[in-house]
């Protein structure tokens, strides 16, 4: 049920409750004055006055009515809402931690790429450095075979 059609069922109760309290008075004033003088109408309007109270009374049951209901709903609303937000923090908290948690995943991943990456450096100037030492050596052995040849060549002419 929205607003506008609580304010105008709201409206209508209000009327009804004021031409019931009119016609309450009139009904109680005409008692007063039949009440010495004529028993015939005295009954009619004290028919009329209960009648009239009963009237009053189920709108004011129908009003408490209302209100507990609304005081339910309320209550049960608000209830709820609070959960739902116990339950929505929870998610943001949850959302925030795994995101903090995949931050520093990635920051570890990127100092392991980093690490890797380093590494990878080292071993490519490691290779590069090994084969310059073999080059080197492969290089002195050829000289000290070519000055063993020019000896052994250079004292067999001797």
């Amino acid at each position: 049920m929205d607003m506008t059609t609580i304010q105008k069922e709201f409206q209508q109760i209000r009327i009804k409750f004021t031409t019931l309290l009119q016609k309450y008075k009139n009904a109680y004033t005409k008692f007063l004055e039949f009440r010495d003088n004529d028993t015939t109408q005295t009954r009619y309007f004290s028919d009329q006055i209960n009648n009239i109270e009963s009237q009053l009374n189920s709108i004011l049951h129908h009003l408490q009515k209302v209100s507990d209901n609304y005081n339910k709903d309320v209550h049960f609303h608000t209830g709820f809402l609070t959960k739902q937000n116990t339950t929505l923090l929870s998610k943001i908290n949850t959302a925030k931690s795994n995101q903090t948690q995949i931050k520093h995943d990635d920051e570890r991943a990127k100092s392991k790429q980093s690490i890797l990456s380093n590494s990878d450096k080292r071993l490519q100037l490691r290779k590069q450095q090994i084969n310059n030492y073999i080059y080197s050596d492969i290089l002195l052995i050829l000289l000290i075979l070519l000055f063993i040849l020019l000896f052994s060549f250079f004292y067999s002419k001797l």
